[in-house]
């Protein structure tokens, strides 16, 4: 059973791996603008597989199991957030120029 929890964590890494090396979110950014549907579908699906990874955790613990190592699972929840972020702050810096330039025509 543990071999199954680890495999399916280090799956949970090559997701991250893929989302941050390929930049999805800054590409689905890039092409559909900051409101991106892509990147908050993709956002939302990672989201529900921690969430189920979480569970999982969680039922080792109530079979009175050791607790695996969840290290490489809070990494990569961690990556994905900041890939999620970083695709988002050049919509804050286009807004932000936007605005300064809206000002300036007034």
């Amino acid at each position: 059973m543990e071999a199954i929890e680890e495999t399916e964590i280090l799956r949970i890494g090559e997701l991250a791996s893929v989302i941050q090396d390929g930049d999805l979110f800054g590409k689905f950014v890039a092409d559909e603008g900051c409101g991106s549907t892509l990147a908050m579908q993709t956002l939302k699906q990672a989201a529900v597989a921690f969430q189920g990874m979480s569970l999982l955790v969680h039922r080792f613990e109530v079979a009175g199991m050791k607790k695996p190592d969840t290290s490489t699972l809070k990494m990569a929840a961690q990556v994905v957030k900041d890939s999620y972020a970083k695709a988002l702050d050049s919509c804050a810096s286009h807004s932000a120029a936007k605005m300064n330039a809206t000002s300036l025509r007034h």
